[in-house]
């Protein structure tokens, strides 16, 4: 391959990715976008989710604190 034909390769190759990019550019911003929107959604489902867990969990651990008490006589 000569300089000539491998400079040409160079310039195709960075023309074609320069033309890939413009292209995509903006579609990848939007998926980035819709990536982060759908994570901050699915952030906020986990944090309600372990509010709801642990909401039970205080409901169960006091009525197992009442039971033991009312089992020793404590009640």
């Amino acid at each position: 391959m000569s300089a000539k034909s491998f400079f040409s390769f160079l310039m195709g190759a960075a023309a074609g990715a320069a033309v890939a990019w413009l292209l995509t550019s903006e579609e990848g911003k939007q998926t980035a976008a819709e990536l982060k929107a759908k994570a901050a959604a699915g952030l906020d489902q986990l944090e309600n989710a372990v509010e709801d867990i642990k909401a039970k969990a205080e409901v169960k651990a006091k009525a197992a604190v009442e039971t033991v008490e009312e089992a020793l006589g404590k009640k």
